[in-house]
C-alpha cells in the first residue's frame, strides 16, 4: 500500500513537470494586408486613371470633380482657337445675317437695311472690338442708300455688337455632358448640354470637324418638359478664307 500511494504523487509530478505546448493566438500579419491593400487600390486606381485619361479628361470649375470628355473637351479647345471664319445667323431661320469674322474685327450684313435716324439707311456694320467701334454703311444697288452713297456712319457699339457670338457661348462653357448627335446640313455634329451662371439651360450642336458651335438653345424644365425660351443658328460657310480687307470700311467712303 505505501509503495503504490507513492507511485501516484510521483507520477503526477512527472506530468506537472512534462513540457506543455504553448497555446498561441492566431496573428493576423497586417502590414501584408494592408500592402495588398494597398496594391489593390494603387492599381485600381491606375486602372480607373487610365481608362479615364482613354475617354475623360479632368476639367473645370476649380475645387469641384466634374470630368468633360475628351471628345467634349477637345472639341471645345478646338472652338476656342478660331479667329477666322464666316457664317450667317439667324435666331429662327428667319432675317438670316451673314458674319465675317478675323481676330477682333467683324463685319455684318443684314438682309434688310436698318434705318438710322429720318433719311440714312446702312445695311453693313463693321465692328472693333478692341476699339469698341462701330462703323455702317449702306450698299450700292440699294435704292434707299442713293441720297447719299458712299457715307460712312458711326453708330454706338453697344448696339450693334452681336447678342450670340458662337465663340462666346463656348468660352463660357465650364461642364458640359454629351446627350446626342445630329446631323446639320452636311456637318456632322455633337450635342452638348449644361447650364449657365444664372442656371438656364442651354445646348449646344459643336460641329464635329471644327468644334464650330452650329446650334445654340436655351431652355427651362417645367413639369418635367423642356420649354423653350431662344433658339439661335450658326451656319458655318467657311473656316480661314476672311482677308482683313473684308472687316474693314472700303477706301473711297467717308464719315
Amino acid at each position: 500500500m505505501k509503495k503504490y500511494f507513492l507511485f501516484i504523487p510521483l507520477f503526477l509530478l512527472l506530468i506537472s513537470c512534462t513540457p506543455q505546448p504553448i497555446p498561441t493566438e492566431e496573428v493576423v500579419d497586417l502590414s501584408s494586408d494592408e500592402s495588398a491593400t494597398d496594391s489593390t487600390t494603387d492599381s485600381t486606381v491606375e486602372s480607373a486613371i487610365d481608362s479615364t485619361s482613354a475617354d475623360q479628361t479632368v476639367l473645370v470649375s476649380e475645387g469641384t470633380n466634374l470630368v468633360l470628355t475628351t471628345e467634349v473637351s477637345n472639341l471645345l479647345s478646338k472652338a476656342k482657337q478660331l479667329n477666322n471664319y464666316q457664317y450667317t445667323f439667324n435666331n429662327n431661320l428667319a432675317d438670316t445675317s451673314e458674319v465675317f469674322v478675323k481676330d477682333n474685327l467683324i463685319k455684318i450684313i443684314y438682309p434688310v437695311p436698318k434705318k438710322l435716324g429720318i433719311d440714312r439707311f446702312y445695311d453693313v456694320v463693321y465692328l472693333d472690338k478692341d476699339k469698341q467701334t462701330a462703323i455702317g454703311l449702306c450698299q450700292p444697288g440699294q435704292t434707299v442708300c442713293i441720297p447719299f452713297p458712299k457715307n460712312l456712319f458711326p453708330l454706338g457699339f453697344g448696339n450693334e455688337k452681336l447678342a450670340f457670338e458662337p465663340l462666346q457661348l463656348v468660352k463660357e462653357v465650364t461642364y458640359a455632358e454629351k446627350v446626342g448627335t445630329e446631323l446639320i446640313g452636311n456637318r456632322k455634329s455633337i450635342i452638348i448640354q449644361y447650364s449657365n451662371q444664372e442656371g438656364i439651360f442651354e445646348k449646344l450642336w459643336l460641329d464635329t470637324y471644327s468644334g464650330f458651335p452650329l446650334r445654340h438653345v436655351s431652355y427651362k424644365v417645367v413639369d418635367e418638359e423642356e420649354v423653350v425660351l431662344g433658339k439661335h443658328y450658326f451656319n458655318l460657310v467657311e473656316l480661314n478664307i476672311v482677308k482683313s480687307v473684308d472687316v474693314v470700311p472700303p477706301e473711297g467712303y467717308k464719315v
